[in-house]
């Protein structure tokens, strides 16, 4: 497995495996966002905003020979300075690799980041993203109380606070 940027070309020739790796990760948008990932034109311009945007880059979790897109790494809010670079990670990995090793992946990103501060919000319910960030070395450093809406499993539509969990690279 590999890593590289993505291109629009990439968004259309991976669709469905892009679609799919929201669709496994449903809590990665709250319950009011207006972003449908089965909506191909929505996706489309969710990512190509992404892609186009500079402070944001898109990267692709490939196989070996790129037949799959098994995941996504945003880095989004770069920001850039002479004395220190930082921006907001967002992650979404297809379940076909879940329950495997797949963390190493992200750890290789990491060794390889331009990035000195790298910070994740995750809702607090999210207890498989969360144990992922710890394992890569990523620190709670905040929470913001009740600030996402989400449905429980009691099927009711209830506020969970979201986590913020930080990662400074090491020198």
């Amino acid at each position: 497995m590999h890593t590289r940027h993505l291109t629009e070309y990439d968004v259309r020739k991976y669709e469905d495996d892009i679609a799919q790796c929201y669709i496994d990760n449903l809590q990665i948008m709250d319950n009011q966002c207006t972003v449908d990932f089965t909506n191909r034109d929505e996706m489309y311009d969710y990512l190509f905003s992404l892609l186009e945007c500079p402070e944001s880059a898109v990267k692709g979790i490939f196989d070996d020979e790129e037949q799959y897109l098994f995941g996504l790494i945003i880095y989004d809010g770069i920001r850039l300075t002479d004395n220190g670079n930082a921006a907001q990670l967002h992650l979404a990995t297809s379940k076909d690799l879940w329950g495997k090793d797949f963390h190493f992946v992200y750890e290789d990103e990491l060794k390889d980041t331009m990035f000195d501060t790298l910070y994740c919000m995750i809702p607090a319910y999210c207890r498989p993203v969360v144990s992922l960030v710890k394992k890569l070395g990523f620190k709670k450093t905040g929470y913001i109380p009740k600030a996402l809406p989400y449905i429980s499993l009691k099927g009711e539509e209830k506020m969970y606070d979201e986590l913020i969990y930080s990662w400074l690279k090491e020198k």
